[in-house]
């Protein structure tokens, strides 16, 4: 009976367990499904809002395929809802039924006509949709005086363009003409890690080639340098020709693509230069991939604020730039009450730091004190000799 006993409860501890582990699993495997619809949903978002008409600018640039509201309000009242042809035009045909469009109060007493005739064919391509109230208002004043012209986009149009190289999902999409660079090569699944960054080129439909640099424009603000894509355009996006790596206290540690003729200075500029603490006083150490023994130490302080143009050195793939840390802390060890690692006070003197220790302990040799640098260096205590940060 005993025995009996002890099996079931083992088992049910085993269940209990075994339960719990797949309650354990289940909520995990939830937590990281609801994590990737959340992206998903994030990313979809973003590209769902280029298609969204009221994002696009006063310089817009209608062309074939765009739809457009057309109001007409004031002694005459008309809504059209016109898509602009092949051609490029618009054609506004007789007008006739209840008028939809939203009059101003102050115009809601006079007395109106809702029979408008055609106006015939306006070119629009190439215009913006003031420039086009515009050509609209000359139609209409041939018509009728104290008429206002008020025209909106409410579809646009769409865009084949094809993105090659080195992105993830190359091909042609379809998009609309307010998607940039950067936002096509999202939806294309982004830059593959051998892919560049600085040399990218969009072919237009006519032919023509130009060249573009994201890092302009992700790091430095440059709208030029993350254009409109066009109707026809093909974007090609090559290997990256040199790619290094700089870590420690830079802004933005990480990969990068360098270009022809940019150096050690571009990289620490890219990487957004050094953060509080980065050391102008420690060497600035560079390690190649290929050969971990090949370690170039470069003067910070020569290099940055001597602008020494020997110590501005080029780069290979492959390389790991490390940038120093300055230190801030100085650390009492020894024969002392308390000991430790304390916060670096300028101008504070030996006295300070002993007594942060808890001052000296019974067995202290006061006649033997020992000052190690952060470099490394030794030399003998005395009254007057300076504490620095990282001894």
């Amino acid at each position: 009976m005993l025995k009996g006993k002890i099996k079931k409860t083992v088992w049910r501890s085993i269940l209990k367990k075994i339960i719990c582990l797949i309650s354990i699993l289940i909520f995990i495997s939830k937590n990281l499904l609801l994590s990737q619809i959340s992206e998903l949903s994030k990313e979809y978002l973003i590209i769902e809002s280029l298609k969204d008409p009221s994002l696009a600018s006063k310089m817009y640039i209608l062309g074939p395929g765009d739809r457009i509201n057309l109001n007409l309000w004031g002694n005459v009242n008309a809504e059209y809802r016109l898509r602009v042809s092949q051609d490029g035009t618009i054609f506004i045909p007789r007008y006739t039924g209840p008028a939809k469009s939203q009059v101003p109060d102050a115009y809601q007493a006079m007395v109106t006509s809702d029979v408008v005739p055609s106006l015939g064919e306006i070119l629009a391509e190439g215009l913006t949709t003031d420039e086009l109230e515009e050509e609209v208002t000359k139609r209409v004043k041939k018509y009728y005086r104290g008429v206002n012209v008020w025209i909106s986009i409410y579809v646009l149009r769409s865009v084949p363009v094809s993105v090659h190289g080195s992105v993830e999902n190359p091909g042609t999409y379809s998009i609309t003409p307010l998607y940039r660079l950067s936002n096509l090569i999202e939806i294309a699944g982004g830059i593959t890690e051998t892919g560049s960054y600085r040399n990218i080129t969009i072919k237009s439909a006519i032919g023509v080639s130009n060249t573009y640099d994201l890092y302009e424009f992700l790091y430095r603000g440059k709208m030029e340098q993350n254009p409109f894509i066009k109707t026809g355009d093909i974007v090609i996006i090559p290997q990256a020709v040199i790619s290094v790596r700089i870590s420690g206290r830079v802004l933005r540690s990480g990969n990068y693509e360098l270009k022809e003729g940019e150096k050690l200075k571009d990289l620490i500029e890219i990487a957004g230069g050094f953060q509080k603490r980065g050391s102008l006083t420690r060497a600035i150490k560079i390690y190649n991939i290929k050969n971990s023994d090949d370690v170039t130490e470069i003067d910070a302080y020569k290099l940055l604020v001597e602008n020494d143009s020997l110590s501005n050195i080029e780069l290979e793939t492959g390389d790991v730039v490390s940038i120093p840390m300055e230190p801030f802390t100085v650390t009492v060890v020894g024969q002392v009450t308390l000991g430790g690692t304390f916060e670096y006070e300028a101008g504070a003197d030996f006295s300070y730091y002993l007594g942060l220790a808890g001052g000296y302990s019974e067995r202290a040799n006061t006649g033997n004190i020992r000052i190690t640098g952060w470099d490394g260096k030794q030399l003998k205590w005395k009254q007057g000799v300076e504490i620095k940060p990282g001894d």
